[in-house]
Order: structure tokens, then sequence, then C-alpha cells
């Protein structure tokens, strides 16, 4: 990937993630881009009231929360 080609665009209207009930935020996502995941897909994370969120993606624009597995 030609991280050169990058750009931003700000979704106000429809964003990417929204927060989910009953946190009113998300806030602050940093990522990971594929080739430095062993899994090749993106990874972001986010926090909310309660922790950091994980989320992945195969294209960089559509996310699913990665499951947290609790013993």
């Amino acid at each position: 990937m030609n991280k050169q080609n990058i750009y931003w665009q700000l979704y106000q209207d429809d964003p990417i993630l929204k927060p989910g009930f009953p946190s009113p935020i998300l806030a602050d996502p940093s990522f990971l881009f594929p080739e430095s995941c062993p899994d090749g897909l993106w990874h972001l994370f986010a926090h909310n009231i309660f922790g950091v969120l994980e989320y992945v993606s195969e294209d960089g624009i559509s996310w699913k929360k990665k499951e947290v597995y609790r013993s």
C-alpha cells in the first residue's frame, strides 16, 4: 500500500463508527495498516467511557467490533 496516497475525509453526517449504547462517545481512534498485522486486516483501537475497543476491517471503511473473549 502506498501511504502517500492516503487522504482523510470527514463523515459528519454518516460516521464510519458510532458510539454504542450506553456510552455517548467513541474517541481517539488509532489504527494499524494490514501489512503490519499478521492477519492482513486493518485494526482500529478507540475508547469509550468503559475502556478500549478494537475493530477490524478488510478495506479500512467497513468496521466490525472484535469480540472480546474472557475466561
